[in-house]
């Protein structure tokens, strides 16, 4: 019995998305701030989608360093040859 209250993150291996894989040509995301959800949820898209052709993501304001540590997480979770925009 898990409580409702608790998290569990499932294994990335367990997914299996062939829409995600083989039909996601774009991925648009606004308001990143790079907290524990979003990032889950980013490595899962960008490492899944194969066929990505364009890719925009919009990061909270804050300090460079900050700004560039989440774009080059996410520049090393992307597989596709695709065309980046950081704001």
């Amino acid at each position: 019995f898990v409580a409702p209250d608790e998290f569990t993150v499932p294994d990335e291996a367990s997914f299996s998305m062939p829409c995600l894989r083989h039909r996601v040509n774009e991925i648009n995301m606004v308001h990143y701030v790079g907290d524990e959800t979003q990032r889950m949820m980013a490595r899962l898209l960008f490492r899944n989608a194969l066929v990505l052709e364009r890719m925009c993501v919009v990061l909270v304001k804050g300090t460079f360093e900050l700004q560039s540590k989440l774009k080059n997480e996410i520049d090393s979770w992307v597989v596709a040859d695709v065309e980046k925009i950081f704001l």
